[in-house]
């Protein structure tokens, strides 16, 4: 997470008073020095040269600025589920081996291989949004940005655990085909409402998570993009980005291949 940028309220006027007080305890210094013979005005210069410093140390040190701030923990999910890898399957390396107590579950242990094959989740991306116990989170934006897409010229669905999907969390919907059209997230009536203050936000209470399934539309092609979003924690605004160039967020929008391949390591072969 980037640091905050930004000093709250309360920080500014807290600031400003220590700077008031400082100013008129230098100004009852500075009379009382007037007033007295040569000595005292001495000490009172003296006072006034004191409280002048405490000023200062108090703009430098700024010590409330040290309080603890709450912090959430907001971050995408590894890949879990089946993937669709752009090439025919007999293009397809053999991948890394498991032990024989996941046969039924082994996305995790392929996860960078799948990566690595250019492969899109069968499900959309996940992004966690875990509130600190003393502020929520609240979800104020989103944009995405397209860096690629293209029809494969195969494609091989590759089926790496058996059994039910996750559950899904909050909808956020974006089209892959129209960047700039603004996201939607489900509003409780069903319907598709724009991302956007103050009506439509993504909230989550404090020491709360929810979980937040990017999914994507556009025409029959493979995506490659990112999902950027302003989050609000503790009264402080956070732009963050899940993708790159480099390592994109992809997403298969066709159709899904009927045939489904496993790795048969004593066979050393894909099988269906």
């Amino acid at each position: 997470m980037r640091p905050w940028k930004a000093r709250d309220n309360a920080e500014e006027r807290r600031h400003a008073e220590s700077i008031e007080i400082a100013r008129k305890q230098l100004g009852v210094a500075e009379s009382a020095a007037r007033g007295a013979g040569f000595t005292r005005r001495l000490q009172a210069f003296s006072t006034a040269v004191a409280v002048l410093g405490v000023a200062i140390s108090l703009l430098v040190w700024h010590p409330w600025s040290g309080r603890s701030v709450p912090r959430a923990v907001i971050t995408l999910m590894p890949h879990v589920r089946n993937a669709f890898v752009p090439n025919p399957i007999n293009r397809i390396p053999r991948p890394p081996p498991y032990p024989s107590s996941e046969s039924g579950d082994h996305c995790a242990v392929w996860n960078n291989w799948l990566e690595a094959q250019g492969a899109a989740d069968e499900w959309p991306p996940m992004i966690q949004l875990s509130a600190p116990t003393s502020a929520d989170v609240t979800v104020i934006g989103a944009s995405i940005r397209v860096f690629r897409s293209y029809v494969p010229t195969g494609l091989s669905y590759i089926e790496c655990v058996h059994g039910a999907g996750p559950v899904p969390g909050t909808l956020l919907d974006v089209d892959l085909a129209h960047p700039a059209a603004a996201p939607t997230i489900v509003a409780d009536d069903g319907s598709d409402t724009p991302l956007a203050l103050p009506g439509a936000v993504i909230n989550v209470d404090p020491g709360h998570t929810e979980y937040v399934a990017v999914t994507a539309r556009g025409a029959r092609k493979m995506y490659e993009w990112s999902v950027t979003l302003r989050v609000v924690v503790a009264q402080r605004t956070q732009t963050l980005v899940f993708g790159s160039p480099h390592r994109p967020l992809r997403s298969w929008l066709g159709a899904r291949p009927t045939v489904t391949y496993d790795y048969d390591f004593s066979a050393n072969a894909w099988r269906s």
